[in-house]
């Protein structure tokens, strides 16, 4: 991907071009500059030092060689398939799926006697997130775990409501403990505003959600409401909804 877009700078192939090779024209990326694309926004300084190019420093070269997992580790959703062992055989590893990939969302509240994971780890303290995530992924270091998770909770805008909903929840269970009230069942659904384009990977603003805690919800619904602060209109993530992008790929959208 050599060849640029000569009005918005976007790398292409060359079989991508419309016209000859002399002088290539790609219509797909901007539309011959009828689409003008927002500049991206500055990488949080924490994340920016740990990809840096040149640097030498060993915690460096650990997150670049561990920072699938890393993500992994930080993320609010899981990647799901159903996998098609049809193709597995002794060569090179071959991953095949039936199907389309989806994000799995869990409650806000591990079941029984279950650790929490994901999502659930946001509604955690700081503290004990982070204790949770090393005990699930020893290889990584505990002290860039924590970095990530303090940048995430002042950036990303998901990690900045689980936090808030965190601290409702908390006040609320320590009022029913007073008064001798059962705990509510609380339910979760990502609201993705259905007037704007799907196709985008935006992160929301803290004023496009909020947290809601329902009191007549069903036992197996054990999420938490996001709903729009504007208008309160409510709406389930579905699989390729922007929401799924910064929910699972945290470090590409801090």
């Amino acid at each position: 991907m050599s060849y640029k877009c000569i009005f918005c700078q976007a790398l292409h192939f060359i079989n991508e071009r419309v016209g000859a090779k002399r002088d290539p024209v790609f219509p797909k990326c901007c539309v011959r500059a009828q689409v003008h694309l927002p500049p991206f926004q500055p990488i949080p300084h924490m994340l920016s030092q740990l990809l840096h190019p040149n640097s030498e420093d060993p915690n460096v070269r650990h997150f670049k060689e561990n920072i699938q997992q890393y993500n992994h580790a930080l993320c609010f959703v899981s990647l799901g398939a159903k996998r098609d062992d049809r193709v597995e055989g002794g060569g090179v590893y071959s991953f095949r799926i039936q199907g389309a990939l989806h994000h799995r969302y869990g409650a806000a509240r591990p079941l029984g006697n279950d650790r929490p994971t994901y999502n659930q780890l946001y509604f955690l303290d700081p503290q004990a997130a982070k204790q949770e995530r090393e005990r699930r992924n020893p290889n990584l270091k505990g002290e860039i775990l924590w970095e990530l998770g303090q940048m995430l909770q002042e950036n990303h805008a998901y990690a900045r409501v689980y936090k808030h909903a965190f601290e409702v929840l908390k006040e609320q269970e320590e009022q029913n403990r007073a008064a001798g009230r059962p705990n509510e069942v609380v339910t979760v659904r990502m609201h993705v505003d259905p007037r704007k384009d799907p196709r985008r990977y935006n992160m929301p603003t803290v004023d496009e959600v909020a947290v809601i805690f329902p009191n007549e919800v069903s036992e197996e619904y054990r999420d938490v409401v996001l709903h729009n602060r504007t208008d309160g209109l409510l709406n389930i993530m579905r699989t390729g909804d922007p929401a799924s992008m910064p929910l699972h790929y945290v470090l590409l959208f801090p």
